[in-house]
């Protein structure tokens, strides 16, 4: 069972979740998260109205070795399991059960190369998930996720996808560089202009100049290679720039002008590489 902490001002508003440690290197979230239990604990922050769960860590196993996931990658899992097969399909059914429990949910990681700014995901632009993204420490909002995985080789059974489904709504906050401090901080401060947003906390709400990019394609390594620079986050690129190579000589070269998003420079054969975006 995953630890689970409910603080409920019993009085009618909205139902919160939040979400830490959904990949277990991750732990913006769960550190913010575990801030704010203490805020609360403490009479620093006062519920006004509604109700917060808050599951600090959804991965437990990963989270104490250290590392995104053991068997299975957590954040394509996100679904109701009769039997499951791996604790990561368990800890799925737990965080999708919570979902359905509550009217909103913000879900926070973190990237793995330094100096990447935050940004956040806007899988399903209705007006509610827009309301979330507005509270969010973050300047670039990435659109279009659930297009790109449309004909990708990798399901994604995600957060968003599933909240969308549900009824429910639902952004992924991507906090800065996993061990980067500034990432824990840009976490609270969006749990916190959150709570404000939605009138569960007293507080002088404040929103950031956002930057709207949308996805074009997300590029499976599928074979080994290696990308051409260091790249980075939100780096821009031209069109024909070769961008990664395999070993056996072929070359992936940019479509268009656009932005490499999130570049895993050690991705795993058949895992996501990079991804293109362009201005939206």
């Amino acid at each position: 069972m995953l630890d689970k902490y409910i603080y409920d001002s019993r009085i009618p508003g909205p139902k919160l979740l939040l979400l830490g440690a959904i990949h277990g290197n991750e732990t913006a979230g769960t550190k913010a998260i575990r801030k704010l239990m203490s805020a609360l604990d403490n009479n620093e922050i006062n519920l006004k109205s509604g109700s917060l769960v808050l599951l600090p860590v959804c991965n437990p196993l990963a989270y104490e070795h250290g590392v995104r996931f053991m068997e299975k990658n957590l954040n394509r899992l996100i679904n109701l399991y009769v039997a499951p097969s791996c604790p990561e399909e368990e800890f799925a059914h737990e965080v999708a059960t919570e979902i359905l429990n509550n009217d909103y949910v913000l879900d926070m990681h973190s990237t793995h190369n330094a100096g990447e700014p935050p940004f956040v995901f806007l899988d399903y632009p209705s007006d509610e998930n827009r309301k979330l993204v507005s509270a969010a420490a973050a300047s670039y909002v990435i659109c279009n996720w659930p297009g790109i995985y449309k004909d990708a080789p990798i399901a994604d059974y995600c957060t968003e996808y599933f909240a969308h489904k549900s009824g429910k709504s639902c952004i992924t906050l991507e906090c800065g560089y996993h061990y980067d401090h500034a990432a824990e901080e840009v976490a609270f401060a969006s749990i916190v202009n959150l709570l404000i947003k939605l009138g569960m906390t007293a507080g002088e709400f404040t929103e950031q100049p956002k930057t709207y990019l949308k996805l074009e394609k997300v590029v499976i390594k599928e074979k080994p290679g290696k990308l051409l620079k260091n790249y980075k986050h939100l780096d821009e690129i031209s069109a024909g720039e070769v961008i990664g190579r395999y070993d056996d000589g072929e070359e992936f070269a940019a479509p268009d002008n656009g932005y490499i998003l999130i570049p895993n420079h050690e991705a795993a054969v058949q895992s996501e590489w990079f991804y293109l975006a362009t201005a939206a």
